[in-house]
């Protein structure tokens, strides 16, 4: 009821951050297939009603290589996930899935304290942008076998030959 409450005020066309999806199911087993369909489901009604963007927050566990907690249901569902780390030396993100795009992708960032003014009391209020460390844009390898590279070869000519990228479907670039 409170996901039909809460679709019910936002406008369309906005974006909805859920941060994070442990907080906002509190009383949800993440491991459990039914619990996790229906916050997924709870994501998937706001996203309809909004025509908007919903964000969700989610942790990996103690292991970052086996990746988002709990039932693996709700990274089969999402369109994009992308895993940010912090280390002793750097902060990175990772693409890790793109429905609709190459994952792995990933660069390292830096956060960027920006001055928005004060508040009524004087007291600076600031937020953090993010700046993208362009030297650090990593992708995915082509493979190495030769079987695999005869077949990636074959695969990127015979997709560049049936049409450009570059042009959108009006002619247009």
């Amino acid at each position: 009821q409170d996901v039909k409450d809460f679709a019910k005020i936002i406008p369309k066309e906005c974006v909805v951050i859920i941060d994070t999806l442990n907080r906002a199911a509190p009383d949800a087993d993440e491991n459990s297939s039914k619990d996790m369909g229906l916050m997924i489901d709870g994501m998937k009604q706001i996203q309809s009603h909004s025509e908007g963007l919903v964000v969700c927050v989610h942790h990996t566990g103690k292991d970052v290589s086996k990746g988002l907690r709990g039932h693996s249901s709700l990274l089969a569902c999402l369109d994009s996930a992308i895993q940010v780390e912090k280390t002793q030396t750097n902060k990175n993100w990772t693409l890790v899935k793109s429905k609709e795009g190459e994952d792995d992708k990933n660069s390292a960032f830096e956060l960027k304290v920006q001055n928005l003014g004060n508040d009524s009391d004087g007291d600076v209020i600031s937020s953090c942008s993010v700046e993208m460390l362009t030297s650090s844009l990593v992708t995915k390898k082509e493979p190495s076998g030769s079987q695999q590279k005869s077949a990636f070869k074959s695969i990127k000519v015979n997709l560049s030959n049936s049409f450009d990228l570059g042009k959108s479907s009006s002619g247009l670039n």
